[in-house]
């Protein structure tokens, strides 16, 4: 669940779903979407995907499990970055953090939004609870991305942690091409 709302979110920093006169003036095409386990026996990503549908427009489908309680003791960690043009090093442009219970209660933007296409429990559950989570075709759209985005290929790493220490997580890579 808690990876879910994260891939949403990092993606909702990069794609927009673009249609007619909004239509922006680059193209996202997702290159992968890698889960990521530090510890076993904590996620299990089973069949959760991200399916491209049209220019600039991804869903999210799939089940997983989440196989222990997230409560105040746990956050999510996450970090845009970009590859350099002229070498495999890439360069932070976002960077940040929070609390899982506080995320679900604060992001009045996003969540419930994301949660009316999911099993997810209601925005005040802390613990966010262990068990299998369903997404059904959920769009990924965004507004925030500029219309001045560089071309190039970008990295969105996100990780779960618990008491300091890492638990899960994804690596999204994209390209962006402008028109």
């Amino acid at each position: 669940m808690l990876r879910s709302i994260l891939m949403a979110k990092l993606i909702f920093l990069i794609i927009y779903q673009g249609t007619g006169a909004d239509e922006k003036p680059y193209e996202v095409q997702i290159q992968s979407f890698e889960p990521v386990n530090y510890k076993k026996g904590i996620f299990d990503p089973q069949t959760l995907r991200v399916t491209r549908k049209g220019r600039n427009q991804y869903v999210i489908t799939g089940d997983f499990s989440l196989l222990i309680n997230l409560g105040d003791d746990s956050s999510m960690v996450y970090e845009v970055l970009k590859k350099s043009d002229v070498s495999d090093d890439y360069t932070s442009l976002l960077k940040d953090s929070g609390n899982i219970c506080k995320f679900t209660v604060t992001n009045t933007n996003f969540y419930p939004r994301f949660r009316s296409f999911t099993n997810f429990p209601e925005p005040d559950t802390c613990p966010f609870p262990k068990g299998n989570y369903t997404i059904k075709d959920f769009t990924l759209d965004e507004n925030l991305f500029p219309d001045t985005a560089p071309n190039g290929a970008y990295l969105m790493k996100t990780v779960y942690t618990k008491d300091n220490q890492n638990l899960f997580g994804y690596n999204i890579a994209l390209e962006v091409t402008r028109n």
